[in-house]
């Protein structure tokens, strides 16, 4: 039984039958975070904290993010493993069995590894990015979840991330509800717990000058209040520590054990200063348990030429598409009414690309008036009354020209893709 602290008690109204193969019992749930660059990995770490029990499967769209989200957990002292790419079966096996035991209760993974999950029995699901596309998010269901009769997942909604789930919750025919952040002081006693349970499974050594110290920290005048809540402070940060130390340094040795395994070919390749640690997740990726993508040892490094300084434009979500009869040009209406007594004029030159989708679109403005245009947008209603869901996705450098032509006689079709 969980403790009363834990998150499950606020989602309870999100259970939610599943069309599909899996549990029949499922909470869709979000937690959203700002932009901070580690406030998703302290809200992460805080949500398994706070659910406090149950193996945890954490996916994450690409290597990279993996890589840093199993870098978080270790810093915090939770216990986790990473897999990515392409996993062979004994491997997964033994990752579960891992989790099964207790030893690992946190598993990080792409959704290239998942492949090799076929089917676990996980009751908590973290999306540490929402996925794209709403099929892999039932995909990570199935394949995580497909043994458990009850399944909790979370997704965690930064502002890179509205986009896709605005579009999820489109599509997936459930109700996905707010999970509100938990207080410090929930936060820190579901902490002090797991600290106490840890030291109660603990095996330590019969000391009677230890046993006298303890005694004299609880009940003694020997100390201040203050002297005791810095002792306490003290050997809490020292635990801390060692329990995200001891963590890294037996992934170190693991990995350690890997390199020397590699035999001949990894030490000519360390000669000519290539070696197999090059890690890119456009064109290599190696981990220590599969990887994504291929490069050559063959290939030469080019000559880095500087780039250029480009011109960038802002990619904002439009959250309406062509089941709405939502056009270009109700897009261009909205806008010159958006900026109408604005310190920027109307002009259509200010749509510098359109691309319409069958429930959302994307429009692309210049990077200098995304500001102004986005917040202004917030204000206008279409034609029958609906409110303008509008919201920025990425920065992408404006294009020069496509194959000879100039990007200004260039015309993109209703795809986003360009022609002559």
């Amino acid at each position: 039984m969980q403790d009363d602290t834990t998150l499950s008690d606020s989602s309870e109204q999100t259970s939610t039958a599943f069309d599909g193969t899996g549990p029949t019992n499922i909470q869709h749930c979000y937690f959203e975070v700002d932009a901070e660059l580690l406030a998703k990995p302290n809200a992460l770490c805080d949500l398994i904290q706070m659910e406090n029990g149950p193996a945890t499967i954490i996916f994450c769209n690409s290597p990279s993010d993996a890589d840093f989200v199993d870098i978080m957990l270790k810093k915090r002292g939770l216990k986790s493993k990473k897999l990515i790419g392409h996993i062979p079966a004994a491997k997964v096996a033994s990752a579960l069995d891992e989790i099964d035991k207790g030893e690992k209760p946190v598993l990080v993974m792409t959704d290239v590894s998942a492949e090799a999950l076929n089917g676990a029995g996980f009751d908590f699901i973290i999306n540490y990015s929402v996925p794209p596309d709403p099929d892999t998010y039932q995909a990570r269901i199935e394949q995580a979840c497909a043994k458990s009769t009850n399944c909790k997942v979370v997704c965690l909604v930064g502002s890179l991330d509205f986009s896709n789930f605005h579009y999820l919750k489109k599509i997936i025919e459930a109700e996905f509800k707010l999970i509100e952040p938990p207080s410090p002081e929930e936060l820190a006693k579901v902490q002090l717990k797991a600290l106490a349970n840890e030291a109660s499974s603990a095996k330590l050594s019969a000391d009677n000058r230890l046993d006298q110290l303890a005694g004299l920290l609880v009940d003694s005048d020997a100390l201040s209040m203050e002297e005791r809540l810095s002792v306490v402070r003290y050997l809490l940060e020292r635990a801390t520590q060692q329990n995200s130390n001891q963590q890294r340094s037996a992934d170190d040795e693991r990995e350690e054990g890997r390199g020397r395994g590699r035999g001949r070919d990894q030490e000519g390749g360390r000669r000519n200063g290539r070696g197999n640690n090059r890690r890119n997740d456009e064109e290599f990726y190696d981990d220590e348990d599969g990887f994504e993508g291929a490069y050559s040892d063959s290939d030469k490094p080019r000559e880095r030429k500087p780039r250029p300084i480009v011109d960038r434009d802002i990619r904002i979500y439009i959250g309406h598409g062509r089941t709405h009869d939502f056009s270009g040009d109700e897009m261009s209406e909205l806008l010159q009414s958006a900026l109408e007594g604005s310190e920027i004029p109307f002009d259509k030159t200010l749509i510098k690309r359109f691309t319409s989708r069958e429930l959302y679109s994307f429009v692309d403005v210049p990077e200098k008036a995304s500001e102004t245009i986005l917040n202004n947008l917030q204000t206008v209603h279409r034609s029958n009354g609906e409110s303008l869901v509008a919201c920025k996705t990425v920065s992408i450098a404006a294009p020069r020209a496509v194959d000879g032509i100039d990007a200004d006689e260039a015309d993109v079709d209703d795809e986003g893709d360009f022609t002559e």
